[in-house]
């Protein structure tokens, strides 16, 4: 299995550049060591991700829990504490000084594996309801009392997800692309289609070219939207694209991509994450409305005033955060739904379908 130190020795060598080309290639050569199994969770942690962006799961561990863990294991007095913290750049640099000057007592066998802290994290994601904050600060305290000082140090980066090591999730795809000897159109095409850059990386690695060409579209995994680009004027678009475009109004509202299969409706926003709950209304009138037993949109959802004139984007960030008396407040902040794509419909994915079309 690989060590988790592996990781955290990339990190470091990542550290010590800038160099876009020699950043690849060092993400290219870790990924030709790792397993299959070890493929997608080294993917994500490199980049401070844990689970797919799609994934609902979260670690909910605070700054403060983390710090009370490394507390358990260091003795340093507060002039120690004062001065790592002066000379640290961030979280992941204060931990990894405060093990290497004040720890009690060497690391415990056996070291950390790559799937030792993946799978550690899932049982920390997956401790809920009462006793939960002190199951998590034990799993915590566990991987922390297993760790070096480096390691410690990139356990923390991934936990308050702050890498700082200069390789964005575009630098990985790259990396991947080079890894499994593909283009990096068809590793980018895969992950805008899955959302999983762990799950691009393992199909490019172990399929290669066939695999990523053969990614499609799936009910109930969003996908990651097209964003827009910007010019300095409106001109520019008619010289780009001779005139051959569509012209949209922009409201303020939420980006929502919308997957319906029968009578099940879910709602995702462009960051993936789930928000069904809080648009009841919208599921209703998709229900209601839609002909398409089985379809994915893309649109926006835009709160209004009792007349129907689109009120400012944080009228429906309220909606969002409500967890209770939803009634009330679909009432009070009724949302209107602008649609603008169809990506998916009875069964045949749309994605690669002119726009004209």
């Amino acid at each position: 299995p690989m060590p988790f130190a592996s990781l955290a020795d990339l990190g470091e060598q990542l550290e010590q550049t800038t160099k876009r080309r020699e950043l690849g290639t060092m993400l290219a050569e870790f990924l030709q060591r790792l397993t299959p199994e070890e493929v997608p969770p080294a993917v994500r942690l490199t980049i401070g991700q844990v689970f797919p962006e799609w994934d609902g799961r979260t670690l909910n561990i605070s700054w403060r829990a983390l710090m009370a863990a490394v507390d358990s294991l260091t003795d340093g007095s507060q002039a120690v504490r004062d001065q790592v913290f002066s000379d640290a750049v961030d979280g992941g640099e204060a931990v990894r000084l405060l093990l290497e000057r004040a720890r009690r007592r060497a690391p415990s066998p056996p070291g950390l594996t790559i799937l030792d802290v993946y799978h550690t994290f899932e049982e920390i994601a997956a401790t809920s309801g009462r006793g939960s904050r002190a199951g998590k600060a034990e799993l915590l305290q566990g991987l922390l009392q297993r760790s070096s000082a480096v390691e410690a140090k990139y356990l923390t980066k991934i936990i308050s997800k702050e890498m700082r090591h200069g390789v964005s999730e575009g630098l990985m795809l790259d990396g991947i692309a080079r890894a499994a000897g593909v283009k990096s159109r068809q590793v980018r095409r895969a992950n805008q289609l899955w959302g999983d850059v762990g799950e691009v990386a393992a199909v490019a690695l172990a399929e290669g070219e066939a695999g990523l060409v053969a990614a499609s579209i799936r009910l109930f995994r969003p996908v990651k939207p097209m964003l827009a680009q910007t010019a300095q004027q409106v001109s520019e678009a008619f010289e780009r694209y001779g005139g051959q475009f569509a012209l949209e109004y922009k409201f303020d509202g939420a980006r929502v991509q919308i997957h319906r299969q029968g009578d099940t409706v879910r709602i995702y926003t462009r960051n993936l994450a789930e928000v069904t709950a809080s648009l009841p209304d919208l599921v209703a009138q998709v229900r209601d409305g839609l002909d398409a037993e089985e379809a994915i949109l893309d649109g926006e959802a835009v709160a209004v005033d009792a007349q129907g004139r689109p009120l400012p984007f944080q009228h429906l960030m309220r909606r969002f955060r409500r967890k209770h008396d939803l009634e009330a407040t679909i009432e009070e902040i009724p949302v209107q739904l602008h649609l603008f794509d169809l990506l998916f419909i009875g069964g045949e994915s749309l994605v690669d379908t002119a726009y004209v079309e």
